[in-house]
């Protein structure tokens, strides 16, 4: 079951920022680490402070967030327990049920798991060899160069060492430097890979492949640029991490919650969610945080994921139709009214609340409650995205310099 979740429907876009700049006071007076997940940062009114941390694809000044790094050094029983749920993050056992041959899902899942503690075994041997500090905690908040991009190399080179072979029916192989891994790991990927037909092997690298683009996807941006610090060590976040949501997939989203969680971050406040892409909605409630949550209406796929597990709830003026049934059925299964109206309240329901005012359900009685005060602390978030400096097709276009190098060449050189 996930922990506590509270959200506020209806109201105006003012009522509902107001409602979760109140939490998140909380939030940055307790200096309690928590993700802030919004469907687009620019313009983005009422809730952000001047200088705090932020993330999304593209966007100038953010944070350089390495997805990897904060699950590899995250507190865990063991390794292998960092390797199972980095995998089912990006494979869920839920696709294994709904496929028609899960072995290609199950098989990919074993791989990513193999590929992690790999990754691990040799981002531990490049720190140990370039650091030069005696305290190994340190090493978890120095900045230091990509886990990700390494994961991802690797994957690269052991995709290239077992599909080559000479004829479809001889065995693949592994880089020379999966000798010096734990037998555990090198074992499973030899199984799964140079010892499996060419066409089985290129199989499961087919699925592994796709399952790796959303972390490729996330980091795309930040590649190449040097060494990185973590973001969800508990001394790096003292308070709110904003997080555009509005490009990311649920594998992604997973990502990036399953990093916070394994680093002691219990709290999501997740902001107008009914303008998210759909697909995001079973990753926030999946991951057993803490939820407040924000809408303008009840979109048809936060029913059951979401509002059914809402225990409580404030609603502000709603005149819309969506308001009004959602509303309707808790009356009905809260106190048994079978009108769906509060006619215990001078408001009967949300259609017939002043402005600056709420009903709220807490689970068990209903009361009205007033909307908070705006956060006079909050500033418009305004941030440019990141702009290509060149443009790739004229890269393609060899230049005076390279021109004169080919003319000196053998004028027989074909031309394409």
């Amino acid at each position: 079951m996930p922990g506590q979740i509270e959200g506020f429907l209806g109201g105006r876009e003012s009522d509902r920022a107001a409602w979760m700049a109140e939490r998140l006071f909380w939030v940055r007076t307790m200096r309690e680490p928590a993700l802030v997940l919004v469907p687009c940062l620019d313009g983005l009114t009422g809730l952000y402070h001047a200088g705090e941390p932020y993330w999304g694809p593209d966007y100038e000044g953010a944070v350089q967030l390495d997805p990897v790094r904060e699950i590899l050094q995250a507190p865990a029983n063991s390794l292998d327990q960092l390797s199972r749920v980095f995998a089912e993050a990006l494979i869920p056992q839920s696709r294994s049920r709904k496929a028609r041959e899960p072995f290609w899902q199950d098989s990919a899942r074993a791989l990513l798991r193999s590929l992690f503690s790999c990754t691990a075994c040799r981002y531990a041997l490049r720190l140990s060899m370039n650091s030069e500090s005696l305290d190994r905690s340190s090493l978890l908040v120095a900045p230091q160069e990509s886990a990700s991009e390494l994961l991802l190399g690797l994957y690269d080179e052991i995709s290239e060492e077992a599909t080559y072979r000479t004829d479809s029916r001889s065995m693949g192989s592994l880089p020379d430097w999966a000798e010096f891994l734990p037998q555990k790991t090198a074992r499973s990927m030899k199984a799964l890979l140079s010892r499996n037909s060419l066409m089985t092997a290129s199989s499961i690298l087919s699925e592994t492949s796709a399952a790796l683009e959303p972390l490729a996807t996330m980091i795309n941006g930040q590649r190449n640029q040097g060494q990185g610090e973590r973001v969800f060590h508990s001394s790096k976040l003292s308070g709110p991490f904003f997080v555009d949501v509005g490009g990311l997939s649920p594998e992604s989203l997973g990502l990036l919650l399953l990093g916070a969680k394994l680093n002691g971050i219990e709290s999501v406040y997740a902001y107008e969610v009914n303008n998210w892409p759909e697909e995001l909605m079973p990753a926030i409630i999946t991951k057993r945080n803490s939820i407040s949550w924000t809408a303008q209406r009840p979109a048809s796929f936060m029913m059951e994921q979401l509002l059914d597990s809402t225990s409580d709830i404030w609603w502000g003026v709603a005149l819309d139709s969506a308001n009004k049934i959602s509303f309707a059925e808790r009356v009905r299964t809260s106190t048994g009214q079978l009108g769906g109206l509060l006619t215990s309240q001078p408001y009967e329901e949300p259609a017939q609340l002043p402005e600056g005012m709420t009903l709220h359900h807490d689970g068990i009685s209903w009361r009205i409650d007033r909307v908070p005060e705006t956060d006079s602390a909050a500033v418009e978030f305004v941030c440019p995205r990141k702009k290509s400096k060149i443009i790739p097709f004229l890269e393609l276009i060899p230049s005076s310099q390279d021109a004169s190098l080919m003319d000196d060449e053998d004028d027989e050189t074909p031309v394409l």
